[in-house]
C-alpha cells in the first residue's frame, strides 16, 4: 500500500506497535476483525488495491511507542505476541511472510488465531506461502507437522509430510498430535504405516526357491539356505522400523543366505530372490 497512510494502529501483547489499514482488515474479516474494528471503518480505498500492490505495506513495519505517539491514530490492542500477529496481518493482506522465517509454534499459533479474527481457513487460500513456512519443519517434527496441516484440511501438506511420518513409529504419536489430527487423518496415517509393514512381510516371508536335487548339493542343504533366510526375515522383521527398511539394509539381512551353501544353484536362486524382493518393496506407497 505504497502512498496509502495506515489509519489503525494495533499493538501486540509484548508490546511491538503495527501499523495497519482498516479497510484491509475489514475487508478479509467476516468479524469485524475480532469485533475490534466498526463496521462502517472501511475507508476509502478498496481491498483490491491492497492485494495487487507488489510493495510490502508500511502499516506491517513494527513501529517503536515514540513514532506512535507522533501520528495519533487509534491505537487497538490484541492478544498476540508479536511474531505471530506478524505472521496473521502478513496473511490479511496476501503477502508472503517467509523471510521472517516463523517457529513452528509460531505457525500453530497462527492457525488458532485466524477464526478468531474472522479470516479465512489457510487451505482457502491458494497464494498463502504458511503450507510452505510449515514444511521447512517436516524433517524435524514429522508428526506435528502433519497433525497440524491435518487440523487445517491442507491434506496436499499431509502427503508431503506423511512420507517422512516413516522414519518414526507409531507409538510416538502423541495424544495431543492424535486429538490434532482428527480420526480420518490418524486412520490414513496408521494405514501408511501398517500396509507397508504387511506388504514388507508378505514379500520376505516367502523363500528363495528349491532347485531338483543334484549329487552336489541335496535338498536338506537347500532346507538350510530357506531357514537361513527367514532368521534374516526375522531380524527384518522385529526391528520397529521395519515400515521403513531401505533397500540396503534388507539386501544386507538376507545376503548371508547366500553363503549357507557352496552351491551355485541355491546361490543364484537367493540372488535371484532378493532382486525380486527389491523390486518389489521399492514401488510399495509411501504417502498417505
Amino acid at each position: 500500500m505504497e502512498g496509502q497512510p495506515s489509519d489503525v494502529i494495533l499493538r501486540t501483547s509484548d508490546g511491538v506497535f503495527f501499523y495497519a489499514h482498516k479497510s484491509v482488515l475489514l475487508g478479509r474479516s467476516t468479524n469485524c476483525f475480532a469485533g475490534l474494528l466498526a463496521p462502517h471503518d472501511h475507508g476509502i480505498h478498496p481491498l483490491h488495491d491492497y492485494i495487487s500492490s507488489p510493495h510490502v505495506p508500511d502499516g506491517l513495519h513494527p513501529s517503536s511507542p515514540q513514532e506512535v505517539a507522533s501520528q495519533p491514530l487509534q491505537t487497538i490492542y490484541v492478544d498476540e505476541p508479536s511474531p505471530v500477529f506478524n505472521v496473521i496481518l502478513h496473511f490479511t493482506y496476501n503477502m508472503s511472510c517467509e523471510r521472517y522465517t516463523p517457529t513452528l509454534e509460531t505457525l500453530a499459533f497462527v492457525f488458532a488465531s485466524l477464526p478468531k479474527y474472522g479470516l479465512p481457513r489457510v487451505h482457502t487460500y491458494d497464494r498463502s506461502d504458511i503450507p510452505a513456512a510449515l514444511m521447512r519443519y517436516v524433517s524435524v517434527s514429522p508428526l506435528r507437522v502433519y497433525a497440524l496441516a491435518a487440523e487445517n484440511e491442507l491434506d496436499s501438506v499431509c502427503i508431503l509430510a506423511s512420507q517422512y511420518t516413516l522414519d518414526v513409529t507409531l507409538d510416538q504419536v502423541s495424544e495431543g498430535d492424535a486429538l490434532t489430527m482428527g480420526p480420518i487423518y490418524l486412520r490414513r496415517l496408521c494405514l501408511l504405516h501398517v500396509n507397508r509393514l504387511e506388504a514388507l512381510r508378505k514379500l520376505v516371508t516367502r523363500p528363495p526357491d528349491v532347485h531338483p536335487k543334484i549329487p552336489s548339493c541335496s535338498l536338506e542343504l537347500q532346507q538350510s539356505v530357506r531357514d537361513a533366510w527367514m532368521t534374516g526375515v526375522g531380524e527384518i522383521m522385529k526391528d520397529s522400523a521395519a515400515h521403513n527398511t531401505s533397500a540396503s539394509a534388507l539386501k544386507e539381512a538376507l545376503e548371508p543366505c547366500r553363503e549357507v551353501s557352496p552351491c551355485w544353484e541355491c546361490k543364484n536362486l537367493v540372488e535371484a530372490r532378493i532382486a525380486d524382493v527389491l523390486d518389489q518393496w521399492g514401488p510399495v506407497k509411501r504417502t498417505i
